[in-house]
């Protein structure tokens, strides 16, 4: 069986792929050095840091910088996400692996994006959903420590202490807290499963997909994840050329150009949340505007978007 390598054009669009995405994460650790993540007066998160500051009951010291610690936590798994990217596109590593980490960068951009909300949301509507993403880590690194070490272990102990001191987040909450299933409940917000966040983050895009389509999206990108038949076999089709059984690639340079868009936007549209939430204006986010839009032609039309959190009343 004969391989054809790719073609010159796609090796030199592979590169510049890379080089984007990286750019991505190059540009928010400017974004850190600039700002000092700390949110600028006046700002909708310095606003909300304020009102905890009064809330009642109290919130605990740490609490209130939750909301921002949590989203930009996200957004930063994100950014980790999108550098990987780029180190498999400039090694040619681009049949399956680069869709399970656009999976990756898209969930952890929905949840930043879902936490913070928008301009209807209070301080406590989102210090509830910040608590609603504690609670959910907390109670998974106990199961995972008492499954790993045993129940025994002073780590499962550990961990265990940890979740039922974030579950006493409620008492800073109205009732009720659970569902009729249990679930966690504030405000009477609870945490969405992957997909809810990720419909979430496009229907709150300048330029949404239609829901089923997203949600077609979505299924597709977990099928590069999970083990799943087709989309291994699928990937090839074998000719023969010249004698020789010959296995052609049924994805083509412009399926990885639609998978950057899509990380890429998910990921652009996160950082935009953050930086309006904290009312910022680095230099770094404009030049990422100019460096999405050189390599990826069209992602901006109607030039650029005010943010989210611009203009909101005070």
């Amino acid at each position: 069986m004969v391989w054809i390598p790719y073609a010159e054009d796609d090796k030199q669009r592979f590169d510049e792929l890379a080089a984007l995405y990286l750019i991505c994460r190059k540009r928010l650790q400017e974004i850190n050095i600039d700002t000092k993540m700390v949110a600028s007066p006046g700002s909708v998160a310095h606003r909300d840091e304020q009102t905890l500051l009064s809330h009642d009951p109290p919130v605990p010291d740490p609490a209130r910088h939750l909301i921002t610690f949590t989203a930009q936590s996200y957004l930063h798994a994100a950014s980790e996400h999108m550098g990987s990217l780029g180190a498999l596109y400039a090694h040619q590593e681009v049949l399956l692996s680069p869709v399970v980490l656009a999976r990756c960068v898209i969930e952890h951009a929905a949840h930043a994006v879902w936490i913070l909300g928008g301009k209807s949301k209070t301080a406590t509507d989102r210090l509830a959903r910040a608590y609603l993403e504690e609670v959910h880590g907390a109670e998974h690194a106990k199961q995972q420590a008492g499954d790993l070490l045993g129940k025994q272990s002073e780590e499962y102990k550990l961990r265990a202490g940890h979740y039922r001191e974030v579950k006493e987040a409620k008492s800073l909450f109205t009732e009720p807290h659970h569902d009729k299933d249990g679930r966690p409940t504030y405000r009477g917000e609870q945490l969405p499963s992957p997909e809810a966040a990720v419909l979430h983050l496009n229907r709150v895009a300048t330029r949404p997909l239609s829901n089923d389509r997203m949600k077609g999206t979505y299924a597709l990108l977990s099928s590069h994840v999970h083990p799943t038949t087709h989309i291994i076999r699928e990937l090839f089709l074998v000719d023969e050329i010249a004698g020789h059984k010959t296995p052609r690639l049924t994805v083509d340079i412009s399926f990885h150009d639609r998978l950057a868009r899509m990380a890429v936007i998910c990921f652009y549209n996160a950082l935009t949340h953050i930086v309006s939430y904290h009312g910022w204006a680095p230099a770094a986010y404009l030049e990422l505007n100019a460096d999405i839009d050189a390599l990826l032609p069209g992602v901006f039309i109607g030039g650029y978007s005010p943010g989210p959190f611009d203009g909101a009343p005070d």
